[in-house]
């Protein structure tokens, strides 16, 4: 699968992940706050993305939840300023931690074959 495509599905996965774990209610003030986290790891794991696709999908998914976030804060909230730096700290909140989450899953780690604690003598 290209790597486009990749990112796309993976952006679109945690997104979907996480509005998922936002729905649940009293559940959501636990999982809400880490549900791209959550999203991302999964998408980062399945999707299998290197650095630079965990680091575009985050991007991405940065912009697919800050833009909306400040068009309904905008029209919802009189003041303007408070509505941007909302949606910005949501976007790098939201990016940041799928980003993370999808670099640390998707990352190949390389495993040390297993040495005994001590050597006999």
């Amino acid at each position: 699968m290209p790597a486009p495509v990749r990112v796309v599905l993976g952006a679109a996965l945690t997104l979907v992940i996480a509005v998922l774990a936002v729905l649940p209610p009293i559940l959501h003030f636990i999982t809400g706050p880490v549900a791209p986290a959550i999203g991302g790891f999964i998408a980062g794991k399945q999707l299998k993305l290197n650095d630079r696709e965990a680091a575009f999908m985050g991007v991405l998914l940065a912009l697919a939840a800050g833009v909306p976030a400040f068009i309904v804060m905008d029209r919802l909230i009189a003041n303007d300023t408070f509505a941007l730096v909302a949606a910005i700290a949501g976007a790098i909140w939201t990016g940041g931690l799928a980003t993370v989450a999808a670099w640390f899953a998707g990352s190949d780690e390389e495993t040390v074959p297993d040495t005994p604690a001590h050597s006999p003598d």
